[in-house]
């Protein structure tokens, strides 16, 4: 048995970064750590289970021995014999507990224990993931002619012949020009805002309904609304202010559904490459016609969801503003699927996302973070609840 340094951890290093937090290592200490505990799910599982015996002792302290001794023999005794990593050896000189690294172990990919990996510990992710910054506001106007204007860094007045395009800070308020031709007024001319992966954008409608863009989203409106309703078309995520006109209500079209509504404000998310599309209100109430023949009435407060594999819906109750903070600079995660998270995170930061294990994708995650900080931040979020660790790789970021 080879018994070089190297291949034993202290167990003062172990206590250390339970007790003080694994960012506030040396980098040496982190490394030791992280490969350490890389190189098996055995000494993640004891890793684990001694933080468990240590967030137990409140009153701990290094210098207590007594204490670390009770610590040590906790685990002992509530650990299978195979869950403990092969060799601890006391040394007599240093007091500590040593163990020895299974040279011959392969890398376990872990499922619900964390690896407390910092990211800067991989050559590339100390230069790419911290500096993956947040989505933009971009996005471009495709005419029905066909032109294509990019409004990402426009300011003032678009003519675009048939309209006029008032563009300031980042948004755009569209207004349409009156023609005496009855024929043309009947015939309104078709237009389409993109916003592509890591952009958002906001549009005034010409009847004044206001439509923020999320990532990856399209909205296809008319220069005019003419007779009794006014139709869109949507595809991705989009929030909805709808100026109130009872005489006419406003249709918005999905690949899965028909919203109608005079007035009221809610949030669609209905991409096409998802496994789920739904509509959440956060004002009034909303008639949903599912593209199978069912109608739904739903009001502020509740979302209907749509799972496309099995055809499911169902509608539920919602805390306000979950569904629509995006639109105001947050993501909140509520008890929401990992993979869900993943694709808003993928598409914000337009960064390829990979989950390497099916039943870490289902488990499901609550919190609140900024939508404008780099990409580590949010990872680092989820990476705290010790569930889940992540890489940085050639093609994108590994969830594992």
């Amino acid at each position: 048995m080879d018994n070089n340094d190297s291949n034993f951890i202290e167990w003062e290093l172990i206590n250390k970064s339970l007790r003080d937090g694994f960012i506030n290592l040396s980098d040496n200490e982190q490394k030791t750590i992280s490969s350490w505990l890389s190189h098996s799910s055995k000494h993640r599982k004891f890793y684990r289970r001694a933080k468990e015996e240590i967030f137990n002792a409140d009153s701990l302290r290094y210098s207590d021995e007594l204490k670390i001794e009770n610590i040590k023999k906790n685990l002992f005794l509530h650990l299978n014999k195979s869950d403990i990593p092969e060799v601890f050896r006391q040394t007599r000189q240093k007091n500590r507990i040593r163990v020895l690294l299974c040279s011959a172990a392969a890398m376990v990919l872990m499922t619900l224990v964390a690896i407390p990996l910092l990211i800067r510990d991989h050559p590339n992710n100390k230069k790419l993931v911290s500096e993956i910054p947040p989505g933009t506001k971009k996005a471009t106007l495709i005419t029905n002619s066909g032109d294509k204007i990019d409004l990402s860094n426009s300011n003032g007045i678009i003519d675009i012949g048939y309209a006029d395009i008032q563009v300031n800070n980042n948004q755009i308020k569209y207004s349409s020009k009156k023609n005496t031709s009855k024929e043309k007024e009947l015939q309104p001319a078709l237009n389409t805002i993109v916003v592509p992966r890591g952009g958002e954008y906001s549009v005034t409608l010409p009847d004044g309904t206001k439509v923020w863009l999320n990532s990856e989203s399209f909205l296809i409106f008319p220069d005019k609304f003419v007779g009794n309703k006014r139709e869109v078309t949507v595809t991705g995520e989009l929030f909805f202010d709808v100026a109130k006109d009872t005489l006419s209500p406003f249709i918005v079209k999905t690949d899965d559904f028909n919203v109608i509504v005079t007035g009221t404000t809610f949030n669609i998310n209905s991409y096409k490459a998802s496994s789920y599309s739904n509509i959440s209100v956060e004002s009034g109430k909303v008639i949903i016609s599912i593209s199978e023949g069912s109608i739904f009435n739903i009001g502020s407060g509740q979302r209907l969801n749509i799972e496309r594999e099995n055809k499911s819906i169902d509608v539920q109750n919602i805390e306000p503003g979950v569904a629509s903070a995006w639109k105001n600079g947050w993501f909140i995660f509520d008890k929401e699927p990992l993979v869900n998270i993943m694709e808003k995170i993928s598409r914000w930061y337009n960064v390829n996302i990979e989950i390497n294990n099916s039943e870490l994708s289902k488990l499901r995650f609550s919190g609140k973070i900024e939508r404008y900080k780099n990409a580590d931040k949010v990872l680092n979020m989820l990476k705290d609840t010790e569930y889940l660790n992540y890489t940085f790789e050639e093609k994108g970021i590994k969830i594992f």
